[in-house]
């Protein structure tokens, strides 16, 4: 059974509109279509309802995607696809790193860490800390979390509160 079903979270229509968005399973007509109704509560009903034709699998993949992103409280519109066929691209999705505290890893360990986790589908969460703060249990002041389930990979700026689900294409 689908943690969807599992974790008591109402079902978050909006959601599960932006991950269907992102991952080009409907169009922006169609977005725009479902957002007005009210009545769809569940993954199931919103399949049903659009009639989406998922490959085999893959609705499985979608359920998995809403459930991860739902229970890190990810805002609708906050959940992207990304390519990464670079290293560079991957820095573009951390952004600023600063100097890194007593314990923290450098940005160049931490690209090439995430890198082969990625690749090599390492499963697990993994964390990465950087920047001083005030506050003596923080780790640090910026903070990124690496999922990777089955074939999913996603990073999270737990920050800002934005999730990418990546796609490694090296060159």
């Amino acid at each position: 059974m689908s943690d969807l079903c599992s974790n008591n979270q109402r079902f978050d229509l909006r959601l599960m509109i932006n991950i269907l968005l992102e991952e080009q399973l409907i169009d922006s007509l169609v977005a725009f279509e479902l957002q007005k109704k009210n009545d769809i509560s569940s993954f199931e009903e919103l399949v049903e309802d659009i009639h989406v034709n998922l490959k085999k699998g893959q609705d499985i993949d979608i359920k998995q995607i809403y459930d991860i992103i739902a229970k890190e409280r990810i805002a609708p519109g906050n959940y992207h696809l990304v390519t990464i066929k670079t290293v560079s691209k991957l820095k573009s999705l951390i952004g600023k790193w600063n100097s890194p505290a007593n314990g923290q890893m450098k940005i160049s360990n931490v690209l090439e860490d995430i890198r082969l986790k990625s690749l090599t589908l390492s499963q697990g969460e993994f964390y990465y800390f950087n920047g001083k703060s005030l506050d003596p249990l923080a780790k640090g002041r910026y903070a990124y979390k690496l999922l990777i389930r089955d074939q999913l990979v996603i990073l999270i700026n737990l920050n800002r509160g934005i999730a990418y689900r990546t796609i490694w294409k090296e060159k």
